[in-house]
């Protein structure tokens, strides 16, 4: 599946407009070369090009795995293989399907409770095939795994995504599905970015959900957030930015308008206000342990939105520096040491 079409942040005509609005001050050449930049900011922001793939790319449906209880690296002894498994499912919802997968280790014994269930929610250019970074520390740390593509992204139906606010209703949806199809008891959540957000933005509604039933809701144990971001409106401010560092030596009332324009272009095609997607007002509520990652080089999220979650989230929190960047490949020591903090979780609970 590719992009449903594209999409313009000027009107036809507003550029130039908005040009003889200025008394023409400029080039009105910079001016389109600016609009381009936008478009491709606001594309990045709620349709950025679909990650096409084939199931055949997930791995293979039944495979062998070593089993420790503990996160797999090169120190942990060899123990007995079991024998894993990936399902592929797909989940209805009022507006679109989700599509996602469950990777689960067979025992010979039934326990109870269940393993944990580890949900993988990928970044706004990502799709379940990013959880298979994970897998072998998941399974191997005596976890299953689920992860799904968003709608809007990978596999699954819809057309924009949203920054958080509708993907903490496909998470909900499909934590809902891994509790009645695989009766799954435990989670724990690992998001990056737009993953991340959405699960701020989950927890949080849980929270307000005064009236309902604790047994209704599923138990998540601990979280792992990924680079999220503060607001979606300062994302978007980050990514105009680029738009100037990327060699273009825009004026600041062109930026102010585009600022403008892509804010308005997002709420208007993608149907939400910019205003009600906001982590870290959203991280306040949440009391479930979380543990907040940082990339060294994120241009994105820098270090001090880190600082910020730290000071406002609601509940206990740790952080951890790494090398990298927003979108790029996260080492293994940051994957060991967030499976280290999902297993404490778990025996403090």
């Amino acid at each position: 599946m590719g992009a449903e079409g594209s999409f313009e942040v000027f009107t036809p005509g507003e550029l130039e407009q908005e040009y003889e609005t200025r008394a023409g001050k400029g080039d009105l050449n910079l001016w389109r070369a600016l609009e381009k930049g936008y478009n491709k900011a606001v594309e990045q922001l709620i349709q950025p090009p679909r990650k096409q793939y084939k199931l055949e790319a997930l791995g293979p449906t039944e495979f062998n795995f070593v089993s420790t209880g503990q996160p797999q690296t090169s120190l942990t002894p060899t123990s007995p293989r079991v024998r894993a498994t990936r399902r592929d499912f797909v989940l209805p919802t009022a507006t679109h399907d989700l599509h996602g997968s469950f990777w689960s280790l067979q025992r010979s014994t039934s326990t109870h409770p269940p393993p944990p269930c580890i949900v993988y929610l990928h970044s706004n250019m990502g799709s379940r095939l990013d959880a298979l970074s994970i897998r072998e520390y998941a399974l191997g740390g005596g976890c299953h795994l689920a992860a799904f593509d968003f709608g809007g992204s990978g596999m699954s139906t819809g057309t924009y995504i949203t920054g958080g606010l509708r993907e903490a209703t496909d998470l909900r949806n499909v934590l809902a599905y891994l509790q009645t199809t695989f009766h799954m008891e435990r989670f724990l959540l690992w998001g990056h970015s737009l993953g991340a957000a959405a699960i701020l933005l989950y927890l949080a509604e849980e929270a307000a959900k005064k009236t309902k039933a604790a047994s209704e809701s599923p138990h998540i144990h601990g979280v792992v957030l990924d680079s999220p971001y503060t607001t979606f409106q300062d994302m978007t401010e980050s990514l105009i930015q680029t738009v100037k560092a990327n060699g273009l030596p825009a004026p600041a009332p062109l930026l102010r308008l585009g600022m403008s324009m892509v804010t308005r272009s997002i709420e208007a095609r993608a149907g939400f206000k910019l205003q009600q997607v906001n982590p870290l007002q959203s991280s306040k509520q949440c009391t479930t342990p979380a543990l907040f990652c940082t990339g060294k080089q994120d241009l994105y999220v820098k270090t001090t939105v880190a600082n910020q979650f730290m000071a406002a989230y609601g509940g206990p929190r740790s952080r951890i520096a790494f090398d990298g960047d927003h979108y790029g490949p996260r080492p293994p020591e940051l994957k060991e040491f967030a499976m280290a903090f999902f297993l404490e979780t778990l025996e403090s609970s």
